[in-house]
Protein backbone atom coordinates (compact mmCIF):
# COMPACT_ATOMS: atom_id res chain seq x y z
CA UNK A 1 0.00 0.00 0.00
CA UNK A 2 3.16 2.35 0.48
CA UNK A 3 3.64 3.18 -3.40
CA UNK A 4 5.42 6.50 -3.07
CA UNK A 5 8.69 5.83 -4.19
CA UNK A 6 7.00 5.09 -7.68
CA UNK A 7 4.87 8.09 -7.83
CA UNK A 8 7.61 9.89 -7.74
CA UNK A 9 9.30 8.53 -10.20
CA UNK A 10 5.90 8.34 -12.40
CA UNK A 11 5.54 12.43 -12.22
CA UNK A 12 9.08 13.01 -13.06
CA UNK A 13 8.77 10.57 -16.08
CA UNK A 14 5.80 12.70 -16.89
CA UNK A 15 7.30 15.94 -16.67
CA UNK A 16 9.92 15.04 -18.94
CA UNK A 17 7.12 13.31 -21.92
CA UNK A 18 4.86 15.96 -21.28
CA UNK A 19 6.11 18.90 -20.10
CA UNK A 20 9.27 19.11 -22.07
CA UNK A 21 11.48 18.78 -18.94
CA UNK A 22 14.76 19.02 -20.40
CA UNK A 23 18.65 19.65 -19.70
CA UNK A 24 19.74 23.11 -19.14
CA UNK A 25 16.24 23.42 -17.22
CA UNK A 26 15.93 23.85 -13.34
CA UNK A 27 13.97 22.09 -11.13
CA UNK A 28 12.48 22.70 -7.70
CA UNK A 29 11.59 20.15 -5.78
CA UNK A 30 9.82 20.38 -2.38
CA UNK A 31 6.37 20.21 -0.47
CA UNK A 32 5.58 21.89 2.61
CA UNK A 33 5.33 19.48 5.98
CA UNK A 34 5.13 15.78 5.04
CA UNK A 35 5.37 16.71 1.07
CA UNK A 36 8.55 18.77 2.22
CA UNK A 37 9.82 15.37 4.12
CA UNK A 38 9.47 13.07 1.08
CA UNK A 39 11.09 15.62 -0.81
CA UNK A 40 13.94 15.33 1.51
CA UNK A 41 14.17 12.29 1.81
CA UNK A 42 13.82 11.77 -1.79
CA UNK A 43 16.01 15.03 -3.52
CA UNK A 44 19.78 13.02 -3.45
CA UNK A 45 17.76 10.42 -6.07
CA UNK A 46 16.18 12.79 -8.27
CA UNK A 47 18.59 12.95 -10.60
CA UNK A 48 18.46 9.60 -11.51
CA UNK A 49 15.34 9.48 -12.93
CA UNK A 50 15.53 12.38 -15.13
CA UNK A 51 18.03 13.15 -17.78
CA UNK A 52 21.36 14.46 -17.40
CA UNK A 53 21.86 18.04 -16.82
CA UNK A 54 18.60 19.36 -14.92
CA UNK A 55 19.76 21.23 -12.34
CA UNK A 56 17.77 20.03 -8.89
CA UNK A 57 17.10 22.11 -5.83
CA UNK A 58 15.85 20.91 -2.91
CA UNK A 59 12.47 23.00 -0.87
CA UNK A 60 12.18 21.96 2.13
CA UNK A 61 9.11 24.27 4.05
CA UNK A 62 8.21 22.96 8.08
CA UNK A 63 10.06 19.56 7.35
CA UNK A 64 12.25 20.34 10.79
CA UNK A 65 11.38 18.08 13.19
CA UNK A 66 13.77 18.35 16.30
CA UNK A 67 14.47 15.82 19.14
CA UNK A 68 13.32 17.17 22.59
CA UNK A 69 11.72 16.04 25.30
CA UNK A 70 8.44 15.26 23.05
CA UNK A 71 9.04 11.58 22.27
CA UNK A 72 5.97 11.38 20.05
CA UNK A 73 7.54 11.98 16.70
CA UNK A 74 11.03 9.90 17.17
CA UNK A 75 8.59 6.95 18.13
CA UNK A 76 6.58 7.97 15.24
CA UNK A 77 9.36 8.07 12.67
CA UNK A 78 10.16 4.46 13.72
CA UNK A 79 7.03 3.25 13.63
CA UNK A 80 6.50 4.58 9.90
CA UNK A 81 10.18 3.25 9.06
CA UNK A 82 9.25 -0.20 10.02
CA UNK A 83 5.58 -0.22 8.74
CA UNK A 84 6.85 0.84 5.23
CA UNK A 85 10.14 -0.44 4.84
CA UNK A 86 11.39 2.81 3.86
CA UNK A 87 15.12 1.51 3.46
CA UNK A 88 15.26 2.53 -0.45
CA UNK A 89 15.65 5.87 0.90
CA UNK A 90 17.42 6.15 4.20
CA UNK A 91 21.00 7.68 1.73
CA UNK A 92 24.24 5.58 2.24
CA UNK A 93 26.04 8.39 4.04
CA UNK A 94 23.01 8.79 6.32
CA UNK A 95 23.31 4.90 6.92
CA UNK A 96 26.91 4.86 7.49
CA UNK A 97 26.51 6.85 9.91
CA UNK A 98 23.52 5.37 11.85
CA UNK A 99 24.01 1.68 11.64
CA UNK A 100 22.50 0.54 14.37
CA UNK A 101 18.79 -0.52 13.61
CA UNK A 102 17.19 0.61 16.23
CA UNK A 103 19.14 4.32 15.01
CA UNK A 104 17.90 4.14 11.36
CA UNK A 105 15.06 6.59 11.62
CA UNK A 106 16.82 9.08 12.21
CA UNK A 107 17.68 8.79 8.42
CA UNK A 108 13.82 10.20 8.27
CA UNK A 109 13.94 12.96 10.83
CA UNK A 110 15.00 16.51 9.08
CA UNK A 111 17.53 17.53 11.85
CA UNK A 112 19.46 14.36 11.20
CA UNK A 113 19.14 13.62 7.72
CA UNK A 114 19.72 17.55 6.37
CA UNK A 115 23.67 16.62 7.65
CA UNK A 116 24.17 13.85 4.57
CA UNK A 117 22.31 15.48 1.33
CA UNK A 118 24.35 16.25 -1.11
CA UNK A 119 22.32 18.46 -3.44
CA UNK A 120 21.36 22.22 -2.87
CA UNK A 121 18.28 22.92 -0.82
CA UNK A 122 16.76 25.95 0.72
CA UNK A 123 15.19 24.97 4.27
CA UNK A 124 12.15 27.23 5.63
CA UNK A 125 11.16 26.89 8.79
CA UNK A 126 9.38 28.58 11.79
CA UNK A 127 11.03 28.33 15.29
CA UNK A 128 7.92 27.87 16.99
CA UNK A 129 6.71 25.13 14.83
CA UNK A 130 2.81 25.35 15.21
CA UNK A 131 2.52 20.91 14.59
CA UNK A 132 4.77 19.85 16.37
CA UNK A 133 4.52 22.47 19.71
CA UNK A 134 0.25 20.93 19.62
CA UNK A 135 1.65 17.72 19.62
CA UNK A 136 3.81 18.29 22.25
CA UNK A 137 0.82 20.81 24.08
CA UNK A 138 -2.48 19.81 22.45
CA UNK A 139 -3.50 23.51 23.37
CA UNK A 140 -2.95 27.09 22.45
CA UNK A 141 -2.34 29.50 25.43
CA UNK A 142 -2.34 30.14 27.96
CA UNK A 143 0.20 27.97 28.99
CA UNK A 144 1.87 27.17 32.28
CA UNK A 145 5.73 27.52 33.28
CA UNK A 146 6.49 24.32 32.64
CA UNK A 147 5.13 24.39 28.88
CA UNK A 148 6.68 28.07 28.42
CA UNK A 149 9.97 26.26 29.76
CA UNK A 150 9.54 23.77 26.98
CA UNK A 151 8.74 26.36 23.98
CA UNK A 152 12.13 27.82 25.08
CA UNK A 153 13.94 24.65 24.93
CA UNK A 154 11.90 23.51 21.76
CA UNK A 155 13.46 27.06 20.09
CA UNK A 156 17.04 26.30 21.02
CA UNK A 157 17.03 23.27 19.87
CA UNK A 158 15.32 24.27 16.52
CA UNK A 159 17.67 27.10 16.53
CA UNK A 160 20.93 24.55 17.09
CA UNK A 161 19.48 21.96 13.93
CA UNK A 162 19.31 25.44 11.51
CA UNK A 163 22.81 26.38 12.74
CA UNK A 164 24.02 23.09 11.74
CA UNK A 165 23.09 22.59 7.85
CA UNK A 166 26.12 22.53 6.11
CA UNK A 167 27.22 25.34 4.49
CA UNK A 168 25.89 26.24 0.81
CA UNK A 169 22.40 25.65 1.85
CA UNK A 170 19.68 27.95 2.22
CA UNK A 171 17.70 28.77 5.59
CA UNK A 172 14.92 31.49 6.65
CA UNK A 173 13.32 31.00 9.40
CA UNK A 174 11.24 33.41 11.98
CA UNK A 175 10.51 33.25 15.43
CA UNK A 176 6.41 32.72 14.36
CA UNK A 177 3.89 30.55 15.76
CA UNK A 178 3.43 28.41 12.21
CA UNK A 179 3.47 25.68 9.94
CA UNK A 180 3.94 25.60 6.29
CA UNK A 181 5.03 29.24 5.45
CA UNK A 182 5.08 28.97 1.73
CA UNK A 183 0.81 28.43 2.37
CA UNK A 184 0.85 31.41 4.74
CA UNK A 185 0.23 35.08 2.39
CA UNK A 186 1.65 36.88 5.97
CA UNK A 187 5.07 34.88 5.01
CA UNK A 188 4.91 36.30 1.41
CA UNK A 189 3.85 39.65 1.24
CA UNK A 190 5.05 41.28 5.04
CA UNK A 191 8.42 41.32 5.75
CA UNK A 192 9.79 40.00 9.07
CA UNK A 193 12.79 40.39 11.19
CA UNK A 194 15.74 38.04 10.58
CA UNK A 195 19.52 38.53 11.37
CA UNK A 196 20.10 41.34 13.27
CA UNK A 197 16.63 43.55 12.39
CA UNK A 198 17.35 42.99 8.35
CA UNK A 199 13.61 42.67 7.01
CA UNK A 200 12.10 40.21 4.16
CA UNK A 201 9.47 38.47 2.99
CA UNK A 202 9.68 34.83 1.92
CA UNK A 203 9.17 36.17 -1.48
CA UNK A 204 12.38 38.82 -1.36
CA UNK A 205 14.25 35.79 0.41
CA UNK A 206 13.56 33.21 -2.71
CA UNK A 207 14.29 35.92 -4.93
CA UNK A 208 17.83 36.30 -3.58
CA UNK A 209 18.47 32.61 -2.95
CA UNK A 210 16.41 31.07 -6.65
CA UNK A 211 16.69 33.88 -8.85
CA UNK A 212 20.18 35.61 -8.30
CA UNK A 213 22.16 33.06 -6.62
CA UNK A 214 20.92 30.10 -9.56
CA UNK A 215 21.87 27.68 -7.53
CA UNK A 216 25.57 28.13 -7.72
CA UNK A 217 27.00 26.62 -4.57
CA UNK A 218 29.18 30.07 -3.80
CA UNK A 219 26.20 32.04 -4.15
CA UNK A 220 23.32 29.71 -2.65
CA UNK A 221 24.12 29.74 1.26
CA UNK A 222 22.20 32.60 2.74
CA UNK A 223 21.06 31.43 6.67
CA UNK A 224 18.53 34.11 7.35
CA UNK A 225 17.96 32.87 11.05
CA UNK A 226 15.55 35.02 13.53
CA UNK A 227 17.40 35.93 16.49
CA UNK A 228 14.76 38.33 18.43
CA UNK A 229 13.82 37.55 22.05
CA UNK A 230 10.20 36.28 23.14
CA UNK A 231 7.40 33.86 22.02
CA UNK A 232 6.15 35.06 18.14
CA UNK A 233 8.92 38.25 18.33
CA UNK A 234 9.15 38.80 14.72
CA UNK A 235 5.19 38.00 14.17
CA UNK A 236 3.37 39.22 16.41
CA UNK A 237 -0.07 38.68 16.83
CA UNK A 238 0.00 35.83 14.27
CA UNK A 239 -0.01 33.11 16.11
CA UNK A 240 -3.68 32.13 15.15
CA UNK A 241 -2.71 32.40 11.20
Amino acid sequence: HFRGQVVVESMFTELVRTFGLKPGDTMVFGGCSAGARGALYNLDYVPGMIPHGIRVVGLFDAAFWVVTTNVILPQQTAMVLKLSNATARLGDRCLAHFPDPDEQWKCLYGEFRAQFISLPFIVIQSQYDSFQLFTALMHMEPYSPTEWAYLHKFRAAMHAALQAIPAGRSVFSVGCWLHCATENELMWERPVTVQGGLALSLRDFLAVTLVKANFEAKAFGVKLIEQCVGFQCSCPGAAQQ
